[in-house]
């Protein structure tokens, strides 16, 4: 574990987990999904981890060997 000390007060690393206040209890979350986006490329149909859009437009997924492919829609 890592620890910085900043003024004499040690801060908790991002990965750390945090408690909350005594009594306080924590906001309800939607549980996190994960997408599986496939390869728009004709006829690749491999998972696409790489989306490529521009500001609040609709993004375009593509597989590694494809990942070119998608600097169009920049």
């Amino acid at each position: 574990m890592i620890v910085k000390q900043v003024c004499g007060i040690f801060l908790a690393m991002s990965d750390e987990a945090t408690r909350l206040a005594e009594g306080m209890i924590a906001a309800p979350r939607p549980a996190a999904r994960i997408e599986n986006h496939l390869c728009e490329h004709a006829g690749c149909g491999m998972r696409a981890p790489f989306g490529f859009a521009r500001p609040r437009q609709t993004p375009h997924w593509f597989c590694l060997a494809h990942r070119a492919a998608g600097d169009r829609y920049l």
